[in-house]
């Protein structure tokens, strides 16, 4: 348990019939695109092949791409852009208050919103900055995940941030 929190959560202890050893996987769009196994036998033993696991997540983490969770648009999505839709909101007489939403993941791991009304801007208009409000935070969660990795790997190597 104490190794599981020393290790990205890229790389995977495997202790099984055919083997002993590390997996290095990155996974993007729900495919595995690099993958990489350290057996104890060949590193000699448990510390050696976690070290040099470690070593090729290290190298390989900025190399492959940052890893996004957006979804696609889905075949119920009216608006057209992924993230964004149209939705109402009712007041205390029980009127409907239609808002273009915009909605997308935080580096915390949160959800941000935004809504724009379509009585204020237009419909056209408020689906336009509820897409642009998405892209721009999608954009900052970029830069976030980015900084992120790259303060991991400081941690890693032993160095500071």
């Amino acid at each position: 348990m104490a190794e599981r929190a020393l290790l990205p959560k890229n790389i995977t202890r495997y202790d099984g019939p055919k083997g002993k050893g590390h997996l290095v996987r990155f996974k993007r769009r729900g495919r595995t695109t690099r993958w990489k196994w350290f057996f104890d036998s060949a590193y000699g033993g448990r510390e050696g092949s976690r070290r040099a696991a470690l070593a090729y997540w290290r190298r390989m983490v900025l190399k492959v791409p940052v890893a996004l969770r957006v979804m696609r648009r889905h075949v119920r999505n009216k608006s057209g852009a992924v993230g964004v839709y149209l939705d109402y909101t009712r007041d205390e007489r029980g009127r409907k208050h239609w808002n273009y939403r915009a909605a997308w993941p935080e580096a915390s791991g949160r959800r941000a919103r935004l809504s724009f009304s379509v009585r204020k801007y237009g419909k056209a208009w408020a689906r336009a900055m509820a897409v642009k409000a998405r892209r721009e935070g999608l954009r900052q969660l970029k830069v976030a995940k980015r900084a992120d990795l790259r303060r991991a790997v400081g941690f890693a190597r032993g160095g500071s941030s």
